[in-house]
């Protein structure tokens, strides 16, 4: 999974391709562990959590 933040019309309309692409992604395969993972269904991990700080400059303690 690649995080960066949405900052054009562009950023936009990848972010809902790639959106479309998870809709229907089967279970134990990286797209269906990244739609849980957007979905909630699965928690983040301690690895995720710090890429996602460091990426998008939130505190960690936001995302735990």
């Amino acid at each position: 999974m690649q995080i960066k933040p949405i900052r054009s019309g562009k950023d936009y309309t990848q972010a809902l391709k790639r959106l479309e692409d998870l809709f229907d992604a089967k279970r134990n395969t990286l797209e269906g562990d990244e739609a849980e993972i957007l979905n909630k269904k699965r928690k983040l991990g301690f690895e995720m959590i710090k890429k996602i700080s460091v990426a998008l400059n939130i505190p960690t303690h936001v995302l735990i």
